[in-house]
């Protein structure tokens, strides 16, 4: 492998939370183990099923995690961002995947083979409770998914998966918050277990109040307050400004 590509995989390597404070020399350890992977957007990474357990990281672009029924609708259990992971279930636990794994975009991912992060793991403790902390918060993301979908109605659902997105992946801007992803009104409806027809509605709605902009997929929140409150999402945050870069 050239100097540069070690050096580049490296650097992603330092910029996942997963392994936030490794010394140089163990994430170079680590970064000569990784398979560079590329996929286009709308391509399967992985189905579920599968069952070699390896650890996938995401370097650039972002992927979905989704559950598929057999016509063919899905659920979105979760979309990940540069720096976040996915597979580390079947790592732990030997099992076959419980979901399939989509680029939401064209994304580049580092591969870690299941027996080579085990062996990382046994050697670096402060790693292993790392990965329980994001084990733990999946957990309550899927509590919340449940929760919104059975006593939350629609417009409050997409409501907060748009303040959820700009939190995760919000770029500020004179005007508002961007979303930096392009999310069709599909994605979002399976996101949140409604329909195209009733995220465009929405969508709209909020459009006509001047809440949001959306253009070709890219959604921009205008004023986050208000359609914050006016969706019955709880207490507004103080300071949301820690939120987005």
């Amino acid at each position: 492998m050239a100097v540069s590509s070690q050096a580049a995989l490296h650097s992603a390597l330092a910029g996942v939370p997963l392994f936030a404070g490794l010394p140089a020399a163990d994430l170079l350890e680590l970064s000569q183990k990784l398979t560079p992977q590329r996929f286009a957007r709308d391509e399967v990474i992985l189905l579920q099923g599968d069952s070699h357990g390896d650890l996938h990281i995401v370097e650039g672009g972002s992927v979905r995690v989704v559950l598929t029924s057999p016509d063919g609708r899905e659920v979105v259990l979760a979309l990940l961002g540069p720096g976040e992971f996915f597979g580390e279930l079947s790592l732990l636990d030997g099992l076959p995947g419980s979901a399939e794994v989509i680029a939401q975009e064209d994304c580049s991912l580092l591969r870690l083979r299941r027996e080579h992060f085990r062996a990382f793991l046994r050697s670096h403790p402060h790693t292993a409770e790392a990965l329980l902390a994001v084990l733990s918060r999946r957990i309550r993301d899927t509590n919340t998914l449940v929760y919104d979908t059975t006593f939350r109605d629609v417009p409050s659902r997409l409501a907060n998966a748009i303040v959820k997105l700009a939190a995760s992946y919000g770029r500020k801007e004179n005007d508002g918050i961007v979303i930096g992803l392009r999310l069709t009104q599909e994605a979002l409806a399976s996101m949140i277990g409604s329909s195209r027809i009733s995220i465009n509605k929405h969508l709209k709605h909020w459009e006509r109040q001047g809440l949001i902009r959306s253009r070709n997929g890219v959604i921009k929140v205008l004023d986050l307050e208000k359609l914050w409150q006016e969706n019955n999402l709880g207490e507004y945050p103080l300071d949301v400004s820690q939120w987005v870069s």
